[in-house]
């Protein structure tokens, strides 16, 4: 499983950022739509349609 960086924009003011973890990008956002921090603004201030992975976070041993 890899680390994904998911960016989600606001409608008025800034921008949500959390980590996801998926085997690949689609994946990364199909599990971002189902991510707590999406849930709990579920009024309405995300833009969900406009999410997009920011980078794949590398894990260093």
């Amino acid at each position: 499983m890899n680390q994904y960086l998911i960016n989600v924009p606001r409608y008025f003011f800034g921008q949500e950022q959390f980590v996801v973890e998926a085997n690949t990008k689609a994946e990364a956002l199909e599990a971002a739509k189902t991510h707590p921090e999406i849930r709990s603004h579920s009024g309405g201030n995300l833009q969900i349609d406009k999410m997009c992975v920011v980078k794949k976070i590398n894990k260093k041993k």
